[in-house]
């Protein structure tokens, strides 16, 4: 939690130079949590393929949820028959959906399992049948193992995260459109990523979100991850300024930047400060800035 407070501070001190805080670190709620349940259940998870007809089954917290697909059925509106067959049952749903992949028909659709209380419930198959006989409509229970890395999305699936990075930040996230959430886990899957970021312009369900492992906190004087992934959020920007360009490991939204001298990744361009004014500050769609007055210093 120090570790974590110490890199906001850092994010801010580094952000200062447009004008920005993110505030007094040791204000900032910092939580230690577990894994979450497998409380998520993703329809048309990939290609967003439509139904052709069939029967979901599974059990949430040892109740049975069975719904009957049509033929040409959107996945949304099975997520919503879904969420109703449950709150029939006592449970409550929270059903988001995602952006559509770049090689897919159409969107997925998340239906997170609650319990009265609003904690999360635990979904799994039913013993006794599959959990769907519906031949294109892809049925698939979330689940968080973090032993082995949290699977992270690709060029592919960007917009849209993968299931397991669905599963565990939609069980963190609070809603609030006005803030950030950041999420350390111990380490990405297979290596090479030490952050990224879920950005508005995405469309998905996911949104205003970094994550971040532990390499990325250490690498705090080559790369500066938590500030740099604060400005994919805050310029709702996907992109990098050497990703058709030249290589300038001085500037913070650099790619690659691997500096540890004082001329390290640090430089935000007057170009970067304007369009997060622009894109994320008072009267931006996103909000996620707000005016802080300031006044001299009075004399004593």
């Amino acid at each position: 939690m120090a570790a974590l407070r110490s890199e906001l501070g850092a994010a801010s001190a580094i952000w200062g130079q447009c004008g920005l805080t993110f505030g007094d670190p040791a204000s900032l709620e910092v939580r230690v949590v577990d894994p979450p349940p497998p409380h998520l259940v993703s329809l048309g998870d990939g290609l967003g393929v439509r139904a052709s007809g069939g029967e979901i089954r599974l059990r949430v917290d040892g109740k049975t949820i069975a719904l009957a697909t049509r033929p040409g059925e959107t996945p949304d509106a099975i997520a919503l028959e879904m969420a109703r067959v449950a709150e029939r049952a006592g449970l409550q749903c929270q059903v988001s959906a995602n952006a559509t992949i770049a090689p897919g028909l159409g969107p997925s659709v998340d239906v997170s399992f609650r319990r009265a209380d609003r904690t999360l419930a635990t979904a799994d198959r039913d013993p006794v049948a599959p959990l769907s006989t519906d031949p294109t409509l892809t049925v698939r229970i979330g689940s968080v193992d973090l032993s082995d890395g949290l699977e992270h999305f690709t060029d592919q699936d960007s917009m849209a995260g993968t299931l397991e990075e669905r599963t565990l930040i939609k069980a963190v996230d609070d809603g609030a459109p006005g803030l950030i959430e950041v999420v350390v886990v111990p380490l990405f899957k297979g290596g090479g990523r030490i952050g990224e970021s879920f950005i508005a312009s995405d469309r998905s369900s996911l949104r205003n979100v970094v994550v971040l492992d532990r390499a990325g906190i250490r690498q705090r004087k080559s790369s500066l991850t938590l500030a740099h992934e604060l400005g994919h959020v805050l310029m709702d920007l996907p992109g990098h300024p050497d990703d058709f360009g030249v290589d300038t490991p001085t500037l913070l939204m650099d790619s690659d930047a691997a500096e540890e001298s004082p001329f390290g990744p640090r430089r935000i361009s007057l170009d970067e400060c304007a369009r997060v004014i622009r894109e994320s500050g008072p009267g931006s769609p996103s909000g996620l800035l707000v005016a802080v007055p300031i006044a001299p210093v009075p004399l004593r």
